[in-house]
């Protein structure tokens, strides 16, 4: 595969594993945030290691966008 291509894949699977976890976070805040306070290391540290910008910034919005959502339910 070329660059370009394995650049859009990447692209296209990070946005559905967001719009994924998001779907979650709206079905079952509490149990969204068991699994968060369990990864979330994860998913920062995705943030951090990746090279494009964009990708950083579309990553850590889903990400506070989620984790703020379960919060205004309590």
């Amino acid at each position: 595969m070329s660059h370009l291509s394995n650049r859009k894949l990447s692209w296209v699977l990070t946005n559905r594993v967001l719009k994924f976890l998001g779907d979650k976070a709206k079905k079952d805040p509490k149990k969204y945030m068991k699994f968060y306070n369990d990864y979330g290391l994860f998913f920062r540290e995705g943030i951090v290691t990746t090279h494009e910008q964009e990708m950083r910034v579309c990553c850590s919005q889903s990400i506070m966008q989620t984790q703020a959502q379960p919060n205004a339910n309590n």
